[in-house]
């Protein structure tokens, strides 16, 4: 009973900072909010499991993979196949949420998966890097543990996690001025002339 309630309660926290995403993508995508308090609520905890589930798959992909490779005694094939698949399997569980996350977070029609495709690909290649260059300056220039002691490292996870926020939105706002610029019905379903598709980006194109 303890798990369940410490689980219930981490996912209602992380449940806010999802929202807090979702909040940023009506802005990027220029969509007032539409949707009541119960809807926003169960839609912010169904995004949140979804991410956690889709998390759990990355650290599995990148942690069990060489065990369950061991088991096997695959000897340095093993080895070499644990180095090449985990990190593919992890990103691929990367590419699902920024997604799952885009096309649903946003309060308006669901756009097609192209579109949204380039603003994936362009925030994993720079959460990548920033998650690189972030690493050589903790280990390097920052000071956490010595400001903060012993929940230095709690600090430092907290701020990498500020600047992934910041890269999930700015691949956002590369897929939603990608659909601003565009005559084309970006939304699902069958194509909607102008003014009738349901999302700010694809309704006001410049000079329609």
């Amino acid at each position: 009973m303890a798990a369940i309630l410490s689980l219930g309660v981490a996912i209602w926290s992380a449940r806010a900072g999802v929202l807090a995403l979702v909040t940023g993508l009506g802005v990027i995508y220029r969509e007032n909010g539409r949707r009541g308090l119960l809807r926003e609520i169960l839609i912010s905890l169904t995004l949140t499991t979804l991410l956690i589930v889709v998390g759990v798959v990355a650290l599995a992909a990148v942690v069990l993979t060489p065990v369950v490779l061991n088991l096997f005694n695959f000897g340095a094939l093993g080895e070499w196949l644990a180095a090449i698949l985990r990190w593919p399997i992890a990103l691929g569980a990367l590419f699902a949420a920024l997604a799952i996350l885009y096309r649903h977070g946003p309060c308006r029609r669901k756009a097609r998966l192209v579109w949204i495709a380039w603003g994936v690909v362009a925030a994993v290649v720079l959460w990548a890097v920033g998650s690189a260059l972030f690493s050589v300056y903790v280990a390097n220039f920052a000071s956490y543990n010595e400001t903060y002691g012993s929940i230095g490292a709690v600090i430092a996870l907290l701020m990498w996690l500020y600047v992934s926020a910041f890269v999930v939105l700015l691949g956002a706002l590369l897929s939603a001025e990608m659909e601003h610029q565009t005559r084309a019905d970006t939304t699902v379903g069958s194509p909607r002339p102008i003014g009738e598709r349901g999302a700010y980006m694809a309704d006001n194109v410049p000079g329609a």
